[in-house]
């Protein structure tokens, strides 16, 4: 609803929630998430996958020095039998981060028959900003791509999915 020209929050639950609707248009009802161990980690702009049975893949960004902090400390993998939770980090602790990367945000996570996927923004690297890829197998040990994007790579040295470098004709 609005309010003056302003957005006016209504029963806007605190900590992690999701807003769960019927249809696109809502309504919209506000959901806790819950987490074990809890509390709940502070996150932003989580990635997140639903499987065809409803268990969900979280993937959150870890940081040192507060939310805005600028140096990422990798990214911690999070499953739940329902998006609402309970959400179990894959290494039991919140602390510890499964996928290992420096200076990364923005995530996307997918799984397919090959394993967990999640591509993310990353900057700071030699050459400029580029995506990182990280996979799995099993969700809990993740291998992270670090060699720059090649037209004939050996196939045991993983892509970076894309570079800050546009080609032009």
């Amino acid at each position: 609803p609005r309010q003056s020209g302003h957005f006016v929050r209504q029963n806007i639950t605190a900590g992690p929630t999701v807003l769960i609707g019927a249809t696109p248009s809502g309504p919209w009802i506000n959901q806790k998430i819950t987490c074990d161990p809890a509390p709940c980690p502070h996150w932003s702009n989580p990635a997140v996958f639903i499987t065809a049975n409803g268990s969900t893949v979280l993937l959150l960004s870890m940081r040192t020095g507060g939310s805005n902090a600028t140096d990422g400390q990798g990214f911690q993998v999070a499953m739940a039998p329902t998006p609402l939770g309970p959400f179990k980090p894959v290494l039991g602790d919140w602390s510890v981060s499964p996928i290992n990367t420096s200076k990364c945000e923005d995530s996307f996570v997918w799984v397919n028959e090959r394993g967990y996927h999640a591509i993310f923004h990353c900057w700071g690297r030699p050459g400029g900003d580029s995506g990182g890829y990280a996979w799995s197998i099993d969700g809990r040990e993740w291998k992270t791509s670090t060699h720059p994007f090649a037209h004939d790579p050996p196939s045991h040295q993983p892509e970076l999915p894309f570079t800050d470098t546009v080609a032009q004709s």
